[in-house]
């Protein structure tokens, strides 16, 4: 156990989670230093420590050289910029060497402060070190599924080295160390352009905005108030545990669920709530609590194998409205088969567009319909194109195969069970080609749509 009054230093401790965290020490009686170079804390956020006897305040990077005065009792890492958010200063895509340092050099140097005065460490991990994670809930033991060198590889890597060489002082050194994992923590002090979904929709709301969602807005995240972050550190820092340790909330919701609590407790009255497709910046993907669909590998499968089979009987539809409308134009009324080819793919575009929009794709029901029908009657006609020399150089061989079929086929039938076999053969292999170029367009229909008009799903 450590001493009912103890002298701790904080790194960070200008940050959102690092200020919260000394006000709690100095409610428990303790003295606090705060080391942070202001990266990314604020001095408004420790400005009412001023004056404050037990607080002892220093400017410092601590990437370098670590010295504090007096005694120590632990020491609390929480240094390093945490925001995903690639358009901000603060986030760490743009500092991503300085995010690195911290997380390396800057462990190492608070790691050697505490073994100077023998006193207890804490890391401040983070969740984000199980990477894209396959497995829900993540527990401990869970090792993660990590992309070394993406974008966010900064931070996850930085704090997945920070916890190797607690371990190793831990190990080779006998120091009293833990390492708490922090899931998504929301509160006071937060940076409205963190990036993260809490002050996101935030942000949104008090600005009378739809709230943005990334996906269909089931995914689920846990919340944890930054006051129960901070005492589940204060409590882990107390105890004998030196293994990792999650801390968060265990209860989930999606995010719908809380854009609907947040547009009520705002009464933001912009509307129903905004969709969006394809994330213009990696905001967290995501990531636990970020504005994007964050999923795991299986579940990306998952949904793409559900919009594919949709795609498909949206397909299959289309191309019945194509055939039929080609048959009824071409054979019934007599219609050349080059008009009867435009008017039946015509009505299939129509028809794929508004189950498409409706259906297979329901987030795009929020964009515009001119700029997204201009999009999908591009890519279409571009198919129509297609499918047309494909049609007409396919005829003839298909005709040939389907006089193949009408002579081999008719003689495995018993006489009188091959009545629906009398059918001309240039009107079977007509049909034959019209269904290969029809498929050949369903594919192209579905890959260039994919990328280009429904960009989401991408």
């Amino acid at each position: 156990m450590l001493k009912d009054q103890m002298r701790v230093v904080v790194t960070g401790g200008a940050g959102f989670i690092g200020s919260h965290l000394c006000d709690y020490l100095l409610r428990k009686g303790h003295q606090v230093v705060i080391i942070d170079n202001l990266l990314t804390g604020s001095l408004e956020n420790i400005a009412h420590f001023e004056g404050n006897d037990d607080v002892l305040f220093i400017k410092q990077d601590v990437s370098e050289h670590i010295s504090v005065p007096g005694r120590i009792d632990a020491v609390m890492h929480l240094a390093s910029p945490a925001s995903p958010n690639q358009s901000s200063p603060y986030g760490y895509p743009q500092l991503s060497i300085q995010t690195l340092k911290v997380g390396s050099l800057g462990t190492h140097n608070a790691l050697g402060v505490a073994r100077a005065h023998d006193a207890a460490f804490l890391l401040a991990s983070t969740s984000e070190i199980y990477g894209d994670p396959e497995v829900h809930p993540q527990h401990e033991e869970y090792f993660g599924h990590v992309n070394p060198v993406g974008i966010r590889s900064v931070y996850d890597e930085a704090k997945r080295f920070a916890e190797a060489i607690t371990m190793a002082y831990h190990r080779k050194h006998g120091l009293r160390t833990h390492i708490a994992r922090i899931f998504n923590t929301f509160g006071p002090r937060m940076r409205l352009d963190d990036g993260r979904v809490v002050p996101n929709f935030i942000g949104q709301a008090i600005q009378n905005k739809p709230l943005t969602i990334y996906g269909d807005g089931k995914q689920t995240r846990s919340f944890c108030y930054v006051s129960d972050t901070v005492e589940g550190l204060y409590r882990l820092l107390q105890s004998d545990y030196n293994l990792p340790v999650n801390i968060g909330n265990p209860v989930e919701m999606t995010i719908m669920q809380l854009a609907e609590l947040i547009n009520r407790l705002t009464k933001n009255q912009a509307g129903r709530l905004g969709t969006a497709g394809r994330h213009r910046s990696r905001i967290g993907t995501d990531h636990k609590g970020f504005s994007e669909p964050y999923m795991n590998a299986t579940t990306r499968r998952r949904r793409e194998f559900i919009r594919f089979v949709k795609f498909s009987v949206v397909g299959t539809f289309g191309a019945v409205v194509d055939f039929g409308t080609f048959n009824l134009l071409h054979s019934v009324i007599g219609l050349n088969s080059l008009p009867s080819s435009v008017c039946s793919f015509t009505a299939a575009i129509i028809s794929n567009f508004i189950w498409n929009r409706y259906w297979t794709y329901p987030d795009s029901r929020s964009k515009p319909i001119p700029h997204q029908a201009t999009q999908f009657l591009g890519v279409n006609l571009i198919g129509l194109l297609i499918r047309t020399p494909i049609f007409a150089f396919s005829e003839a061989p298909m005709t040939r195969f389907a006089e193949w079929l009408l002579v081999n086929i008719p003689s495995t039938f018993p006489p009188g069970e091959a009545s629906f076999l009398p059918i001309e053969s240039a009107v079977l292999g007509s049909n034959l080609a019209l269904a290969t170029a029809v498929i050949v367009v369903l594919f192209w229909n579905f890959t260039v749509n994919r990328i280009w008009t429904y960009s989401d799903v991408t």
